[in-house]
């Protein structure tokens, strides 16, 4: 069936080009399809938001761009709207560095009702009690976190942390440093703390002193990774284990060439965990 679309494609290409090159069509229909879909996909940018974003709250040309592009001007009380806004988060404490990174990441903060934004100043206020500073990449980041969650998912969040052994200080050094990682599911952590300490090399400890290794996969990073140590040390190859910072951080490619590699003809199974191991990174 395959090989009779294909064939069908390259007649009707040939008979369009033979048509095409008689006629007087004013450009080839590929061209045609490109600008149609070009002026679907593509947005208009739209000039009013762009002006104020740029000349009124001293937007750069980039993100005053990219913001204008997302949102649309109904009409003129939906401008007022706009500026007032802004002019509400600045008012509060935002800088405009902040309200270009806040605004990248979700622009119909703009268009939102006034309790949407005093509901951002409230988390914006509590990354601040966290000790985050404004200035910081993880700011944006943190206010992402917050915004996501309830009130009641952020306590649980904190208990699944004390659960694991987290301390408070832990929990507030890991949110300063990486609040990304307050996505992860309970579930996954409790994984991780499972196969580390089944691995006899590592504990959990190991994640609270590292805690962006919490972002990594599971079943795509940890695990084939330890299996191939694993496998290694039981045939007396390796006599250390990477650290624990070593082994999340190091791309796969480094590690399969330098603990991978060099065994396969002296590990014949190894070539199993090897094809497990690239089939699930891509490699």
């Amino acid at each position: 069936m395959f090989l009779q679309i294909r064939n069908n494609i390259v007649h009707f290409s040939k008979n369009y080009s033979l048509r095409t090159r008689n006629s007087h069509f004013p450009f080839p229909l590929l061209s045609l399809v490109q600008f149609y879909s070009k002026s679907r996909v593509e947005k208009q940018r739209s000039p009013a938001i762009f002006e104020l974003l740029l000349h009124k709250h001293n937007f750069c040309p980039e993100a005053a761009s990219q913001v204008a592009t997302c949102l649309t001007l109904t009409r003129l009380k939906t401008l007022e709207k706009f500026d007032s806004t802004l002019s509400f988060f600045k008012e509060s404490g935002f800088s405009n560095p902040q309200l270009e990174k806040m605004l990248k990441y979700r622009p119909t903060l703009l268009s939102a009702n006034p309790d949407k934004p005093k509901s951002m100043i409230k988390f914006v206020g509590r990354v601040d009690e966290m000790g985050i500073n404004r200035s910081s990449k993880m700011f944006i980041h943190a206010i992402r976190v917050l915004s996501s969650m309830t009130d009641e998912t952020w306590e649980q969040k904190l208990k699944a942390f004390k659960n694991l052994g987290f301390s408070d200080e832990d929990i507030v050094e890991t949110f300063r440093k990486a609040p990304q990682v307050f996505s992860m599911s309970e579930e996954k952590m409790k994984k991780l703390k499972e196969i580390l300490i089944a691995s006899g090399k590592y504990d959990f400890s190991c994640v609270i002193s590292h805690p962006t290794s919490l972002i990594c996969s599971v079943e795509n990073k940890y695990k084939p990774r330890l299996q191939v140590l694993g496998v290694l040390e039981s045939r007396n190859l390796i006599n250390n284990w990477p650290s624990f910072s070593a082994l999340y951080k190091m791309p796969d490619e480094s590690f399969v060439k330098k603990y991978v590699g060099p065994y396969l003809s002296e590990v014949g199974d190894l070539h199993k965990v090897e094809s497990s191991f690239c089939a699930k990174n891509g490699l």
